[in-house]
C-alpha cells in the first residue's frame, strides 16, 4: 500500500478544514511512521506537519502520540534534521510544558534527547 502511494493522499487529505479529519490522518501517518521503512517516504512526501501538528495538540493523548512518533522518527539519524526543520523542538518544548501529564513530559525528553 505504502509503495503504491497511499502517503501522498493521507497528506493531501490533513490540509483538509476539518479538526477531526486532520486529526485522523495524523494518526494515520503517525501509524506509518512505526515502521522504519516508511520514515523516508513520509518524509519525501512532506509528512512531518501532521506529525507535529498532532504532537503540538491541547489534547494530551493526541500530543502523547505525536510526541513518541517525533521521538521514534529521531531514533533515526536521517530524520534529525527533517524533524527540526519542521517543528519539531517547538512541539517537543510544549510536551515538556504538560506538567499534568508525565507521559507527555517523558516522550518530549526523548524525543530531545535524540535530536
Amino acid at each position: 500500500m505504502i509503495k503504491k502511494g497511499a502517503i501522498a493522499p493521507l497528506i493531501a487529505m490533513s490540509n483538509s478544514s476539518d479538526s477531526e479529519t486532520q486529526r485522523c490522518i495524523s494518526y494515520a501517518i503517525a501509524n506509518l511512521a512505526a515502521k522504519g521503512s516508511n520514515q523516508s517516504l513520509i518524509l519525501k512526501e512532506g509528512g512531518l506537519k501532521p506529525i507535529i501538528s498532532l504532537a503540538s495538540s491541547s489534547d494530551a493523548s493526541d500530543m502523547l502520540a505525536g510526541l513518541a512518533t517525533i521521538r521514534g522518527m529521531a531514533a533515526s539519524t536521517s530524520a534529525r534534521r527533517h524533524l527540526v526543520q519542521a517543528g519539531a523542538l517547538q512541539a517537543i518544548s510544549l510536551g515538556c510544558q504538560k506538567e499534568e501529564n508525565i507521559e507527555c513530559r517523558r516522550e518530549a525528553s526523548k524525543g530531545l534527547q535524540y535530536l
